[in-house]
């Protein structure tokens, strides 16, 4: 190569090098302002969503030991399907543990209960409660149809 063309090249990235530099830094610090702004608005919306989710946990279940201690008088409660429906709760069923048969339903403006738990489904429930008639186990979700989706709040009975 002839030492003009070196020259050339030379002088090309002494006078490109820092234009690059000052372009470069200012643009990155503000897309890093930008960015930490989105994170900070997203934990927001992630922390406020999970303590909605865990209010709503929370009701259900005292909506859950409410129905499950009164469910014998339960025509006498007139606010409980708006309560259910408040709380997008579709019915309350009371299953005999060693059959799986439904004994009694309690239900909103949902479907009914079904007249047996699935029995794939019953021996997943039967696994998870607890032996304690004081605490209140809640599921995972299961496929109830193509577009719902479903939990179960369970507590064994005395």
């Amino acid at each position: 190569m002839r030492l003009r063309t070196i020259l050339f090249f030379v002088f090309c990235v002494m006078a490109v090098a820092p234009l690059a530099l000052f372009w470069f830094l200012p643009n990155s610090s503000v897309l890093n302002d930008e960015l930490e702004d989105v994170r900070e608005r997203h934990l927001l919306i992630a922390k406020n969503l999970s303590e909605e989710l865990a209010n709503y946990h929370e009701d259900l279940e005292q909506i859950f030991s409410f129905v499950r201690a009164n469910y014998s008088n339960i025509g006498e409660i007139s606010a409980l399907d708006s309560l259910f429906q408040g709380l997008d709760v579709r019915h309350f069923c009371v299953v005999d543990a060693s059959t799986g048969s439904v004994l009694k339903s309690i239900h909103a403006a949902g479907p009914l209960c079904p007249e047996r738990v699935p029995a794939q489904r019953f021996q997943i429930i039967l696994d998870l409660v607890d032996e304690d008639p004081s605490k209140i186990v809640t599921t995972g979700v299961f496929p109830a149809s193509d577009t719902e989706n479903v939990f179960y709040l369970l507590n064994k009975a005395d």
